[in-house]
């Protein structure tokens, strides 16, 4: 599985659209070890809340706040190629990564594996997708931000100036692609980093809002949550429609205020009448999508998900779609 995009294909004459083929994605993707220490992302949600958390016990958030089960590196040797990061900056201006709480495992550590990976992988490319950025209030922030991500990935970073041409400003093919050393491509909102001249940001980094194109569903039941992918799935353009941009299923639950309080009142009661856990609460939705690959996943570039193991023959099944999925329409 560490190979989805085939060598064979890279060797082939043809151009492959880098919108053609499935990449497995993962949901709030450093997730899988917290701190006890609440986030910043959190504090400003729920201030009140986080202040009594902070007093007490902000672990009992920890359930509801990991969404993965797997390192970085160890989701990259599963197959997982994209990744959602939230991204915040503490006072001693350090880069984490955090979702209600802070992740062990911090943005450089998370780069420094991904340029591991791909130097050990050349034809397989990484897609770094910063879904939020909490705390850069000052303008050396953003530069900070900008310097790591270049001086961390080098000639790893698939930089936009390596590939936009003046009359076409497209993602690049496949074949484009493995051409050049770039296989690391980072996508933020470009308000995010609205400190920086424009060519800075235009030379290193993808403009999210342009690129992807990754609704949130919002849904807190399986019902409602296949419901809304087959909504967003049928605007979709097909893969080799030549789209502009990366198309993201998030095939994941949002657990409501009611779910998350009988889910802790289940685990101090020791009385499970209700999911104790975000990982636990998307189990059904994913069995249900083992059910349905075949149309839900036909369009999408991205299939993110909560969870990502080999322990279950739910995660296993998608796995080994995504692989005929990418052998079917990269070789087609």
């Amino acid at each position: 599985m560490q190979d989805l995009i085939y060598n064979h294909t890279a060797r082939q004459n043809k151009v492959v659209g880098l919108t053609d083929s499935l990449l497995p994605g993962s949901h709030n993707s450093a997730t899988w070890d917290l701190k006890d220490q609440l986030g910043i992302d959190f504090e400003e949600e729920h201030p009140k809340l986080a202040h009594a958390l902070q007093r007490c016990c902000p672990s009992i958030m920890r359930p509801w706040a990991k969404c993965q089960t797997h390192s970085i590196i160890q989701q990259l040797q599963l197959g997982i190629r994209y990744f959602d990061l939230r991204i915040a900056i503490n006072r001693e201006n350090e880069f984490h990564l955090l979702h209600g709480l802070v992740a062990t495992e911090t943005l450089p550590q998370v780069l420094e594996n991904v340029k591991r990976f791909v130097t050990n992988h050349p034809f397989e490319i990484v897609v770094l997708d910063v879904v939020h950025m909490f705390g850069f209030t000052r303008e050396f922030h953003n530069a900070a931000l900008m310097q790591l991500i270049n001086n961390t990935l080098g000639e790893h970073l698939a930089r936009p100036s390596t590939f936009k041409k003046s009359d076409d400003d497209s993602l690049p093919s496949l074949n484009e692609v493995w051409r050049s050393s770039g296989r690391v491509f980072v996508f933020l909102y470009e308000q995010d980093c609205g400190t920086l001249s424009g060519l800075d940001f235009c030379h290193s980094i993808w403009p999210r809002l342009k690129y992807i194109d990754s609704p949130w569903l919002q849904c807190s039941s399986t019902d409602q949550l296949l419901c809304r992918s087959y909504q967003v799935v049928s605007r979709f353009y097909p893969p080799h429609a030549k789209s502009a941009r990366i198309q993201a299923l998030q095939y994941v639950l949002t657990p409501s205020t009611s779910q998350i309080l009988l889910g802790i009142l289940s685990v101090l009661l020791n009385i499970v009448f209700s999911p104790t856990s975000l990982l636990k609460l998307n189990e059904s939705a994913i069995s249900e999508l083992t059910k349905r690959a075949d149309e839900l996943l036909a369009k999408p570039n991205v299939i993110i998900l909560d969870g990502w193991n080999t322990t279950s023959d739910s995660y296993n099944y998608i796995i080994q779609f995504v692989i005929e999925e990418n052998r079917k329409r990269l070789n087609e």
